[in-house]
C-alpha cells in the first residue's frame, strides 16, 4: 500500500508505481480505475509539456510563414493546456487518496466496523467456549445422575416432561 509521503514524492518525480497504485485503490475499482487514470493523465500533460521544441526550421521549407505561424500558435496553446490541467489532475488524485484515508481510518471506516467485528466475533467465541465446558461438564456427569438431579438442573426440560405428564403424553 502506498504511502502518502511515498506517494507524493514519486508523484512530483513521476516515478508513481502504477501496480502499487492500483493495489493500494484496490478497495474499489472505481477508485482504482480512477487514480491510475489520473496519473496517466498527468504523465501525459508532463509530457507534453516537456516535450523537445519541434524543429521548426525544417517546417519552414513546406509551410508558408502564415501556416507556420498557426501551428506554432496551435502547439503552444496545447502546452499551456497540459500545464494547465497538471494541478486539476493532481488536486484529483490528492483528493482520491483523502477519501480512501477516510473511508478505510475515519469515524466509521473500514478499520473501525473491521474491530468492532472482531471484538464481537471474539465476545461470541468466548461465549460459545463456555457453553461447551458446560457441556463437557453435564457429559462427563450425566450417566451418575438420576433423573431428578438432570430435570433439576434443567428447568426448561423439567417443565416440559412435566407439561407431558400432565396431558397423559405417554408416547416417545
Amino acid at each position: 500500500m502506498y504511502d502518502s509521503a511515498k506517494f507524493s514524492a514519486d508523484l512530483k518525480a513521476g516515478t508513481v508505481d502504477t501496480t502499487l497504485l492500483g493495489e493500494t485503490m484496490n478497495f474499489s475499482d472505481e477508485y482504482k480505475k480512477g487514480a491510475v487514470s489520473a496519473y496517466m493523465k498527468i504523465i501525459a500533460a508532463r509530457n507534453k509539456a516537456t516535450a523537445a521544441e519541434p524543429d521548426w526550421a525544417k517546417y519552414s521549407e513546406t509551410l508558408d510563414a502564415d501556416m507556420l505561424a498557426t501551428v506554432k500558435t496551435m502547439v503552444a496553446d496545447e502546452i499551456a493546456k497540459a500545464e494547465a490541467s497538471l494541478p486539476e489532475y493532481t488536486a484529483e488524485l490528492d483528493a482520491s487518496f483523502a477519501e480512501f484515508k477516510t473511508a478505510m481510518n475515519g469515524p466509521g471506516g473500514l478499520m473501525e466496523i473491521a474491530k468492532a467485528r472482531e471484538v464481537a466475533a471474539q465476545t461470541g467465541l468466548t461465549d460459545i467456549i463456555a457453553e461447551l465446558e458446560i457441556l463437557k461438564k453435564d457429559i462427563a456427569g450425566v450417566k451418575d445422575m438420576t433423573i431428578a438431579e438432570i430435570l433439576e438442573s434443567e428447568p426448561a426440560l423439567r417443565a416440559e416432561v412435566e407439561a407431558e405428564i400432565a396431558e397423559h403424553n405417554w408416547a416417545p
